[in-house]
């Protein structure tokens, strides 16, 4: 059953799909904390209480990744000693043998403070003698499994002359990061992994746009109500971007969070379909109050600032096709292709026809009889309690059926008033006294 919804919706809703725990390059760096010579294992909580006092983190934002702000770095060369001066970054040195005597040590493992998301570092291989390029390894933990990313290093010279040529690279997670590892493929008793200017964060806090931050999902007017869905505009909302999937679902309940990405409105949560790092769509509660009422997106358990929205008892809007800057209400034949002139949507649209049966879909329209079940998947035709009026071109269509038919979703089978000439006609539905959005059309031929 959810996958019939998920397939129905798709048509009105749909968006790309990544898959979950996402590990994403970024290009930002900023500064961190400490040398650690000699270690094969980084414990950033037991460097920062062992060896440096570090300051508290301050808040800086770069491109959207919250960094902790001054750092200390080694001027020695042991682990942990002092003289310590202040400086933006620090050179993370690790020895990869640390004696011939013992297995070869090829793996460096860094782990994570809770609550990181995000890691950067110049990465680098020191040789001794000549040098040729190498691949290292990569590996990112996250709360739920690991990916892996090969970074090529390089180096100029022999000797006394070598040097490495360092590499960036930074990584964003949409699930908390706990470690970090990193192989390098061959080692010699002079080898050395270098990381310099290491630095871990947390993402920004998610911020909902102050202006139309928050809409109709279908008209994008500044009308919500009960049992619509709509849509909420934003800055670092989600990490990955995808809509609901099947595994997101338990029974016919319909989901109150995707990818840790979950938002209230008035304190009770709101049915979340989609997500991305700058918009999120969601299905408001059947019984949301009239009135006035706080929207609050959280994600990873860090929440927006709040926003508040005027709720009122019905929010009719037609869900529209986006070509031509949305003019054209989303609208199918009886065989579900769309309805539209030909070049709407090249070999998939045709115009309706006079006294041809179409079908309109809507949202924010209001109650039904049988009443919509609360946070579930709604299932056969659920008629509208108040009778809408449907007109396209000014004329009055008969209407055959208009009501629920999936979660938030209302369809109108509507007949195409047979006086109408060819062109595209103003279509609108009027309920509860309130009506559709304006300059809403459908092209009609005969």
């Amino acid at each position: 059953m959810a996958s019939d919804f998920i397939r129905v919706t798709a048509l009105l809703l749909a968006c790309t799909t990544l898959r979950a725990a996402t590990v994403l390059k970024y290009d930002t760096r900023a500064a961190l904390i400490t040398d650690t010579s000699g270690r094969a294992d980084i414990d950033f909580e037991t460097v920062r209480s062992a060896c440096i006092s570090l300051p508290e983190p301050v808040g800086v934002t770069v491109s959207g990744v919250n960094f902790n702000g001054g750092v200390s770095r080694f001027t020695s060369s042991g682990p942990c000693s002092p003289p310590l001066s202040n400086f933006r970054g620090f050179v993370l040195t690790a020895r990869l043998l640390p004696s011939p005597a013992v297995a070869p040590q090829t793996e460096l493992t860094a782990t994570m403070p809770a609550g990181v998301n995000a890691v950067g570092f110049d990465i680098g291989v020191n040789y001794g003698g000549g040098f040729t390029t190498q691949n290292v390894e990569i590996i990112i933990v996250t709360a739920d499994g690991e990916q892996s990313f090969t970074v090529p290093v390089t180096g100029t010279g022999t000797g006394g002359a070598f040097r490495v040529v360092p590499q960036f690279a930074g990584f964003l997670s949409s699930h908390p990061i706990t470690a970090v590892r990193f192989r390098i493929p061959t080692t010699r008793s002079d080898a050395f992994l270098i990381l310099d200017d290491f630095s871990f964060g947390q993402i920004a806090a998610p911020v909902i746009n102050l202006t139309s931050g928050v809409v109709n999902g279908a008209s994008f007017a500044a009308t919500i109500a009960p049992n619509t869905w709509i849509t909420i505009f934003g800055k670092v909302l989600s990490v990955p971007t995808r809509p609901w999937k099947g595994d997101d679902f338990v029974g016919v309940g319909l989901p109150t969070q995707i990818e840790n990405v979950s938002v209230t409105i008035g304190g009770r949560p709101a049915y979340v379909y989609y997500i991305s790092p700058t918009q999120v769509n969601v299905l408001t509660r059947s019984d949301l109050p009239e009135g006035a009422a706080i929207v609050e997106v959280t994600r990873d358990g860090v929440k927006s600032e709040p926003v508040t929205v005027q709720v009122q008892h019905v929010a009719p809007a037609l869900f529209m096709f986006d070509p031509e800057n949305r003019r054209y209400a989303a609208a199918t034949h009886v065989d579900n292709t769309l309805v539209g002139k030909t070049s709407l949507y090249e070999g998939a649209s045709t115009p309706a026809h006079p006294g041809e049966v179409i079908t309109l879909w809507g949202a924010g329209f209001g109650r039904t009889d049988p009443a919509i079940p609360e946070g579930e998947i709604a299932s056969g035709g659920r008629p509208l309690i108040a009778q809408p009026v449907v007109t396209i071109g000014n004329v009055r269509a008969d209407v055959l059926f208009a009501g629920l038919t999936a979660a938030g979703l209302y369809q109108f089978n509507v007949r195409v008033p047979d006086s109408l000439p060819d062109g595209d006609q103003p279509v609108a539905i009027l309920v509860e006294g309130s009506t559709t959005q304006e300059n809403a059309f459908v092209t009609v031929q005969r």
